[in-house]
């Protein structure tokens, strides 16, 4: 049995032994292929917040809604805004049940309030209002 036990030991040692060197040279080899990938995904990680922080409503400052209901009207409710005010970027949020097309983070009252008085003959049903 001792001999048979040895024998045993021997046969696992000798197949464990390269399947871990296998193993631990395909971790080390990933592992410079992960450093890249998390490079990567950090600088697209930077990229979207800043283009999240843009488009995110910000306490303390305004925003000017357009529309309010149905998706296909909201969309061309905001392909006629950007048409007519194509350096200002507007986006359309979803609100249970509602569509709404919005120009958040106007910085202060005056600059939505002329925003509000130029657009209000092309979009009667505009509101104004304070981010919480």
């Amino acid at each position: 049995m001792l001999t048979m036990l040895s024998l045993k030991t021997k046969v696992l040692i000798f197949t464990a032994f390269p399947l871990g060197v296998f193993f631990t040279y395909a971790q080390d080899t990933t592992l410079t292929e992960k450093a890249a990938t998390k490079e990567i995904t950090l600088d697209k990680l930077m990229s979207e917040r800043v283009t999240f922080n843009k488009t995110e409503n910000i306490p303390g400052r305004y925003t000017v809604q357009l529309y309010s209901g149905n998706l296909k009207i909201a969309q061309e409710v905001l392909t006629q805004f950007t048409e007519k005010f194509s350096e200002i970027s507007a986006v359309i949020r979803f609100q249970t049940p509602n569509y709404k097309v919005w120009i958040p983070n106007l910085r202060n009252k005056l600059d939505a309030e002329k925003l509000f008085d130029s657009a209000k003959p092309d979009f009667p049903n505009i509101l104004m209002f304070r981010n919480k």
